[in-house]
């Protein structure tokens, strides 16, 4: 309704300023007298519908957004300006009439735009109630009177550093078409300030940020009084922009705590009394601001320049604005010091900004890559969002988080994947005690060894899997027996596995390895449980690799298993006749010459199981276990050289 009346009146104006003489004097003293409270109505309004559409816990984004919008929206109006003021067909009262038809248009969208906005709020009259009594009753809340006071210091400091551009235009003597110039640096500034505060506003909180970038504006204010008229032009241009950015991220977060202080009840009548003492302040220090710099420029101070005393000013205000932002009340933010670790710590920084934008990305792959960096970072900020994410039931990056929390320990939520492990119902339960297993603690082992008795193979199995990781063995026959039990699927398996290779540091389970790799479960499941034994011996060249390149490509693998091999005599003399039995699938001879060849051999330890599991081949030879028995052949010769007066290996004769 406010800017329908307000399309109006200037449509009024517009039709009256093409007149003559008193037409012209009669239209515009109407446009004067209603078009202002009108517009000021739509302000006291604003506010209140501001409050009502975002919730407390995302109002800095809201300012922000608006702000921002507003800042491009002057951008664009200040270039369409310049550009339609520039035709010499529309020089003088036409060009000011086109302008203001597309300011009328404009005016008219966005009241249709508004229309769609529900409101609740009823702004209704109250005997006895005005603008004064408001103010009173508002200056009685401690936490609404510091809010207001900050509001109207920042807007004093805003006005009073306003004072820049006469200063530059009369003092520097630079041109009204450069003086445009460094206005849209303002504007350009005052955008940047809003992208720059975003992802800081709701999250740290107004109170911290303002405290230190208010130290920052008293330094601004400081330099400007004191800046000698004869530097480069571009010094004031980057002055200009730096002191417009952090005024303006002090201005947004006041702006922030402002709508968070509107109350439930008589919301209109309290952002009027703002407006109104916000008006009255400006009107106040605009003049004072004027007075101070003609007494400079008459008198002459020692060491300042002739807007000097206007800009000192400004810096005390600054500097009684940064003592009133220590009693600020924000619930929920972070206090300066922790604000000043996260701020000018590039690690901290990061992690700050990583965690906004997984909260502000849909992307899986990037939000899966984001946490994969949070993860290595030990800030409060990664801990706290990790925190968070792990509370959900079911978050879809919560079992990335918990495998992070393996490969990058956080003590400090150690209590998270306890509870997570401990619920039977959790769907990310195995991934919370699979974590477990980097958390060498006795409470865990505790709960580890309790779930070697759950129903479930798949948590007794990784609970086996987590206690050998923290090292404790005390539970190895219990886990032997485990893996004994038949029916096991490929996961329970493999993760016995790997807790009886940590747990018995003999080797003895060596023995049997071939018979754990049991063939009639299929050639991936033989495969892949050598392979995981190789990895946990540490061998190299990985067996993994050298089994996907002999899947991918016949004998690529085993070529390059004798690459390696070469180096040793039984291997380099007998090559061909091995890649020959190989090729033609008599793996009989394979397995009987590896005997052979490590009867010359007395190996201890690990390695005098995996020599006992190789004189014992499995009932069914293949392929498989043949590249496997002539790969951990090669493992024990060259890590034992052989005995005295023994023959390196037998001679191959074809059957």
């Amino acid at each position: 309704m406010v800017d329908a009346w307000i399309s109006v009146l200037r449509l009024w104006y517009a039709a009256g300023i093409t007149g003559t003489g008193r037409c012209r004097l009669y239209s515009g003293s109407v446009h004067t007298v209603l078009h202002h409270p009108y517009g000021w109505c739509g302000v006291a309004v604003s506010g209140p519908v501001q409050q009502m559409l975002t919730p407390p816990s995302s109002t800095g984004e809201l300012v922000v957004n608006i702000s921002n919008r507003f800042q491009f929206a002057r951008l664009g109006s200040q270039f369409v300006s310049f550009l339609i003021l520039s035709f010499n067909q529309l020089t003088g009262i036409l060009g000011y009439l086109v302008l203001m038809i597309i300011g009328l248009v404009m005016n008219t969208l966005g009241s249709l735009h508004l229309r769609q906005i529900p409101c609740r709020q009823v702004i209704e009259y109250k005997k006895g109630r005005n603008l004064f009594g408001t103010f009173m009753r508002t200056m009685k809340d401690r936490e609404r009177a510091i809010t207001l006071v900050v509001k109207w210091h920042t807007l004093a400091i805003g006005i009073l550093l306003a004072f820049t551009i006469p200063f530059l235009r009369k003092i520097v003597g630079i041109p009204s078409n450069v003086i445009f110039l460094y206005t849209l640096t303002g504007t350009v500034a005052a955008i940047a300030a809003g992208y720059a505060v975003k992802p800081f506003a709701d999250r740290i909180g107004s109170r911290p940020i303002m405290t230190l970038f208010s130290g920052l504006v008293i330094l601004a204010c400081g330099v400007w009084a004191v800046i000698p008229e004869t530097l480069p032009k571009w010094v004031f241009f980057g002055l200009g922009f730096l002191t417009t950015f952090v005024l303006a991220i002090v201005s947004l977060l006041v702006s922030r705590l402002e709508l968070r202080s509107i109350p439930e009840k008589d919301k209109v009548g309290y952002t009027s009394m703002i407006n109104f003492f916000s008006a009255v302040i400006s009107l106040v220090i605009g003049l004072s601001g004027g007075m101070l710099a003609d007494l400079g420029e008459q008198i002459g101070f020692p060491g300042l320049n002739p807007f000097g005393l206007t800009f000192c000013v400004a810096a005390i205000l600054a500097m009684q604005n940064a003592v009133l932002c220590i009693f600020l009340r924000d619930p929920g933010s972070l206090s300066v010091k922790e604000t000043a670790e996260l701020l000018f710590s590039t690690r901290n920084l990061k992690t700050f900004l990583d965690v906004y934008q997984l909260n502000m990305t849909e992307d899986r792959a990037k939000r899966t890559f984001i946490l994969m960096s949070l993860g290595k970072s030990d800030a409060t900020v990664a801990v706290e969002e990790m925190h968070h994410i792990l509370h959900s039931p079911l978050a879809s990056e919560k079992e990335e988080v918990l495998k992070t929390l393996f490969v990058h320990p956080k003590p400090a939520l150690l209590p998270d994947l306890l509870c997570e492990a401990t619920q039977p119902s959790s769907y990310y339960r195995a991934t919370a005690i699979f974590a477990l297993g980097a958390y060498p603690d006795l409470q865990v082992e505790e709960v580890l060894l309790q779930m070697l008795n759950d129903p479930s193979p798949l948590i007794q199995s990784t609970a086996a899997k987590s206690l050998a990781r923290i090292g404790n063995t005390t539970a190895l026959p219990r886990i032997r027996s485990l893996a004994a039990e038949p029916l096991l699927g490929v996961t329970e398996q493999m993760n016995y596995l790997i807790a009886i290779s940590l747990m018995d540091t003999e080797g003895a389970y060596l023995e049997r390895l071939f018979q754990i790799a049991d063939n009639s479960k299929g050639e991936v499941f033989e495969q892949t449980m050598l392979a995981l034994a190789s990895r946990m011996l540490n061998f190299e060249p990985v067996l993994a690799d050298l089994f996907q390149d002999e899947n991918t490509e016949p004998t690529s693998g085993l070529q390059q298993l004798f690459d390696e091999a070469k180096q040793l005599a039984p291997f380099f003399e007998h090559h061909d006749n091995l890649v020959k039995s190989y090729t033609e699938r008599r793996y009989q001879t394979i397995w009987g010459w590896c005997r052979h060849t490590l009867e010359a051999h007395h190996v201890n330890g690990r390695f005098g199981h995996l020599k006992r599991a190789i004189t014992t081949p499995p009932d069914h030879l293949n392929s498989s276990n043949s590249f496997a028995v002539l790969y951990f052949t090669y493992q024990i010769l060259q890590q034992t050289p052989p005995s005295d007066g023994a023959s390196d290996a037998p001679v191959m004769h074809r059957p």
